[in-house]
């Protein structure tokens, strides 16, 4: 068979020692297979198969959560989207749903975080929902359907065209998104999972071996593309404890709704594994499991990455292959056209500024309130057709702020009810229209040994952004 006992043997341990105590029977099932043939290297289907004869590794349907958005970003890249190209993840956000029984699709980011508009690959290692049901949108349903079939994932073309598929609103097995990951692994190539690498008989002889064909499904560069947006996942987002010392991996978190779900998928270039943790008999809310609410970056991943780390011990690193050159990022606005605006890409969206966060003098990020996370005005850019003019924001002391000390009138505003404050926080006016608009924290007076907040890191300062008296982000000391 293609079953490698060390690595059956790793990934049983990685369940055992990850996967906390508890008295909900929640469980752990993972999949490993060859990227480059599509052997299957491990399978852990949960227990009691000798009395259920059920095997949640491959009969296991579950929910996958946002490690569906691969898919999204998957067939968003064959349409000529780019990871530079920079959508919006505001949220909470609506849409239209005329078909369905609420006519209004709500969705709100995870834990409610409000979002930004920024690159697709930005909003996939912060595993943005308002980000990923518009890209879903601009792309159109039908084609991430065809793009996830083509992968290897059964989906009803009707049943499963709807507006909340980008986020993981369909079933699928761990077995069957491992193989589907292995194909981006691969170069866009995929392999059919099988278990039989031959038969013989009594004396020997070969029966049947079987014979490794590929058929390419995706474009080298596409798949190239996905690899290199889940490796920063890996490094940077949801996935880091999904981390493989020495070697490089991509992968996606999942979790679905009252945490029932939870998944990381992923990759090197050699084995591509799927762990899922959840209740064998259905949905059960995994709260407080271990002391936390359990999502994909959690358990799972952690399980992910000590299994890996085991199964890559005694190969040699493997790096992802370098990509093509791509053209600059642009706008991807609301209703999917592109905007090459680089000038100004928030002018799709009011209340945001277009700010230079890295100091190269080019605008790469909107941001609301850049003024609260230290940003400084440094000079304007157009805003629309219309002859508007947006304030530009810098970090302070970049090559874009403006030395001379002046910044760009701002336009006068109707008077409007003074800001009340909690204590310990005072008034600010955070968008230059001369109004108080938020409320935050008093500076802590020069002491060579400052007191350091319990809410925020050595070096920061709690802030109120949202002007609700209380402070809601940590801003870098001054």
């Amino acid at each position: 068979t293609t079953y490698d006992s060390a690595a059956q043997t790793e990934a049983e341990r990685a369940r055992d020692e990850v996967l906390p105590e508890n008295d909900l029977g929640i469980t752990m099932a993972l999949a490993a297979i060859e990227t480059g043939t599509g052997a299957v290297r491990s399978l852990v289907g949960g227990p009691a198969f000798e009395t259920d004869k059920f095997n949640l590794a491959t009969q296991g349907d579950r929910q996958p959560g946002s490690s569906f958005k691969t898919f999204v970003l998957i067939a968003a890249l064959e349409n000529d989207f780019l990871p530079d190209d920079r959508i919006s993840g505001l949220g909470p956000c609506q849409f239209d749903n005329p078909l369905a029984v609420d006519p209004i699709y709500d969705v709100s980011n995870f834990n409610n975080s409000p979002g930004r508009v920024d690159t697709l690959t930005y909003q996939v290692t912060q595993s943005s929902n308002c980000a990923f049901v518009r890209l879903g949108q601009a792309v159109g349903i039908p084609t991430v359907i065809e793009t996830a079939t083509r992968l290897g994932v059964e989906l009803d073309p009707i049943l499963d065209n709807n507006l909340s598929l980008p986020l993981g609103a369909t079933e699928v097995s761990p077995l069957e998104v491992a193989s589907a990951y292995a194909t981006v692994a691969n170069g866009g190539v995929r392999h059919e999972p099988y278990y039989i690498d031959r038969i013989e008989d009594a004396l020997g002889n070969v029966l049947y071996r079987h014979q490794a064909s590929g058929t390419r499904v995706l474009g080298s560069q596409v798949a190239c593309l996905t690899a290199q947006v889940l490796e920063q996942n890996v490094e940077i987002g949801t996935g880091t404890r999904a981390q493989i010392e020495g070697q490089p991996a991509g992968g996606k978190t999942g979790t679905t709704e009252n945490f029932s779900d939870a998944w990381f998928v992923g990759f090197t270039p050699q084995l591509a594994t799927s762990v899922w943790m959840g209740h064998p008999d259905g949905r059960t809310e995994m709260e407080n499991i271990g002391g936390i609410n359990v999502t994909g970056g959690s358990y799972p991943a952690t399980a992910w990455g000590e299994f890996m780390t085991a199964y890559h011990a005694d190969l040699e690193t493997e790096e992802f292959r370098e990509c093509d050159p791509t053209r600059p990022g642009r706008l991807i606005r609301e209703d999917g056209t592109m905007s090459s605006d680089s000038r100004n890409p928030c002018t799709s969206y009011p209340g945001w500024f277009p700010t230079d966060t890295t100091g190269d003098g080019r605008v790469d990020q909107c941001i609301a309130s850049p003024e609260a996370y230290g940003y400084v005005r440094c000079g304007a850019i157009a805003g629309d057709s219309e002859g508007s003019i947006l304030t530009k924001y810098c970090r302070p002391g970049s090559a874009g702020t403006n030395r001379g000390g002046t910044t760009p009138a701002a336009p006068s505003q109707p008077s409007s009810p003074v800001l009340q404050c909690q204590a310990g926080t005072s008034p600010i006016d955070s968008n230059g229209d001369g109004q108080p608009d938020q409320c935050r924290a008093n500076p802590v007076p020069s002491n060579p040994n400052p007191v350091q907040s319990t809410l925020c890191d050595p070096g920061y300062d709690p802030v109120d952004r949202n002007g609700d008296g209380q402070p809601d982000i940590c801003v870098r000391r001054q």
